[in-house]
Formats: structure tokens, sequence, C-alpha cells
């Protein structure tokens, strides 16, 4: 039985280039001229000139859409005429095909601009507003696509788990902008520390994910170390009393849930906050599965 796995066939539409929208358009504008000549003047087939342009302006945008609104208003007015739709004054065939190509570019218009509003409130419902850095629901989604990456690849990953210990005290001690600032203060942070193929995000409060995509278990332990130590630094000429504790889960072999594999990262970085507190040395719980 044939099932279609709509998140591939999704990034599959999303994959294609601008060219293979545009000639897609094309070709089917050119279905629907030959619809609207065969049709005569009987059938009003207008609207079937919207489904190419409609895909085309979501696909590859609205200057693509727009070209094509310029393709479908002349086929349509080529099509007319060779039907032999007759008028009564000659400028009215022009005002038709005015007002077509005016709908179909206040169309892809509104297509285009619907597609641009539904990608700022998709990115911004996986984006933390303080930091930037992507959101709880925003890592999942990007750790399972890398998960799933690491898996047919048999790559090894790395989960980590970080929490700005005695960031409560500096809520009440120095207020909510000062916790505020301290929570952006580690978001750049790991933006300017980490791989461009590294994943960081705010999990929520002052809880923070990073995901080491083809790492060995030494190495994303090393990069954690650095890590640790240029938030350390980042913090250490501020007067906040902080610190930080992470738990990392190392696999070799990726074939678990991205859930449990972050609630085991986390519960060794909780173990990693219970230990002694007066070392200098970064507190780090790993384990390796």
């Amino acid at each position: 039985m044939f099932i279609v796995d709509f998140p591939q066939f999704h990034a599959w539409l999303n994959g294609r280039s601008r060219s293979f929208w545009l000639c897609l358009g094309f070709a089917l504008v050119l279905c629907a001229g030959w619809l609207d000549y065969v049709t005569g003047d009987e059938i009003n087939v207008t609207i079937f000139y919207l489904v190419p342009i409609g895909i085309t302006a979501w696909y590859a945008g609205r200057r693509s859409g727009s070209v094509l609104a310029v393709v479908s208003a002349a086929i349509w007015y080529l099509a007319d005429r060779l039907a032999g739709h007759q008028f009564s004054k000659p400028h009215i065939a022009a005002w038709d095909t005015l007002v077509s190509f005016t709908f179909f570019l206040l169309a892809n218009l509104a297509i285009a601009r619907l597609r641009v509003h539904m990608e700022r409130e998709r990115s911004m419902a996986r984006e933390d507003f303080l930091t930037g850095l992507p959101n709880r629901r925003g890592f999942y989604e990007l750790a399972r696509r890398e998960l799933d990456r690491c898996c047919r690849h048999l790559l090894p990953l790395t989960v980590a788990y970080i929490d700005c210990d005695r960031f409560k005290t500096v809520n009440d001690q120095w207020g909510h902008q000062a916790g505020d600032e301290l929570l952006i203060l580690i978001g750049q942070t790991l933006k300017s520390s980490l791989r461009s193929t590294d994943v960081a995000a705010r999990m929520g409060g002052d809880e923070f994910a990073v995901l080491f995509p083809d790492l060995k278990p030494r190495h994303a332990e090393e990069a954690l170390r650095g890590l640790l130590e240029k938030l350390r630094q980042a913090v250490e000429h501020k007067p906040w009393d902080v610190d930080f504790s992470v738990g990392a889960i190392s696999l070799s072999r990726v074939n678990q849930d991205i859930e449990e594999i972050i609630t085991r990262a986390d519960a060794l970085m909780y173990r990693a906050k219970r230990e002694d507190r007066t070392s200098r040395e970064p507190r780090i719980l790993s384990g390796i599965t």
C-alpha cells in the first residue's frame, strides 16, 4: 500500500528550484489556455489560471508569480481571440485583458504575502524571543531531523543539557532585567562558540540544550568543556554569582527517541547540580549508549 510521508513530501516541494516552479507553472498555464480555447466564450475558465499562478507564487515567490500573471493574461487573450470571441468595440478586448491581468496579479500578491506571513509566524513559533535561539519546540524539530540523518549515515550524536546555577538569585537580587541580560548573554555565547552544524536552544527558564552531530563522545566532551569555559568567561566580570551544570548523552548507535535522549541528559544535568560546587572544574556528567 502506498503511503505518502507528508513531512518529507513537503520538504521535497520546498526544495525545488524557482526554475522548476516557473516551468511547471508555464506548462499548467498552457493547459488552462488550451481549455479556454476549446470551450470558447460560453464557459469562463479564468479561475483555472489561478492554480499555476498560486502554486508559483507560493513556492517560487512574488516575482515569479508576477511573471506567470503576465503570461497568463497574454495566453488568456490569445485563447479568447483564437476561439473567435467577437466584441462590439475593439478596445473591449484590451480592457478585458487588463482586468484579467489585474485579477491574476492581485491573486499572486495575496498568495505570496500569505506565504511570507505564514513563514514568519512559523519561525516565531519556534524561536525564543529573548535569546533568538530555537525554543523547545524548534529544538525538538531540529533534533529529530539530525537524529534521522545520523541514524541513516551511522554517525555519532551528543545531546547536552545546560543549566545556569543560581539564576533565581540573580532575579531576586538584581531584578528580572538582569536575569534577561544574563539569558541573552548565554544565548550570544552559545551562538558564537558552536559550529554551524551544532544546534543550541533555550528549553525554558535558565535551561539550554545543545546538539553535537558527527562528534565522537570524547570530542563532544572536549567541545562541552570549551563551551563551559567560554560561558564562565562571559559572566566572569559581571556581578552575578552564577555557574553552569551540564548533563550529556552521547549515542554511538542513534536508534532512540529524541524525547528519551533529552530526558536522560536532563537527569544527568540535575545530578551534576547536586555534586560538589566548590570545584572550578566544569561539572559535566555524561553517559554513552
